[in-house]
């Protein structure tokens, strides 16, 4: 992030939106207390019981709810979908479920 971003200069962010959610999501504690890591274990769930494409579904939700936190501790103006469109959002999703599957595969959740 560099420091225009912070003090709202530009319309659109200098960084990767997606990738700085994502460590967002795995790094605050809090978030990934109550959010990421149950998130998981019901992906953890499903690939258990075969059906991954559900997993992505579960997945979203937790994205959506992230980018909301995200805007709020960043103090971020303006519109969600203007910082991270839906497209970006299941990319994300998708992204967050192919980094887990190892770990699903070993029972990680």
């Amino acid at each position: 992030m560099k420091f225009d971003d912070i003090l709202g200069r530009e319309d659109n962010p200098s960084y990767d939106v997606p990738s700085d959610l994502l460590c967002h999501m795995r790094d605050d504690t809090r978030f990934y207390r109550q959010m990421y890591y149950p998130t998981m274990a019901k992906c953890q769930d499903c690939y258990n019981n075969g059906d991954s494409n559900k997993a992505l579904e579960i997945i979203l939700p937790m994205v959506n709810q992230g980018v909301n936190d995200y805007i709020k501790k960043f103090d971020i103006a303006g519109n969600p979908e203007d910082l991270i469109t839906m497209d970006e959002r299941k990319g994300l999703a998708e992204q967050i479920y192919e980094e887990e599957v190892d770990g699903f595969k070993q029972g990680e959740y």
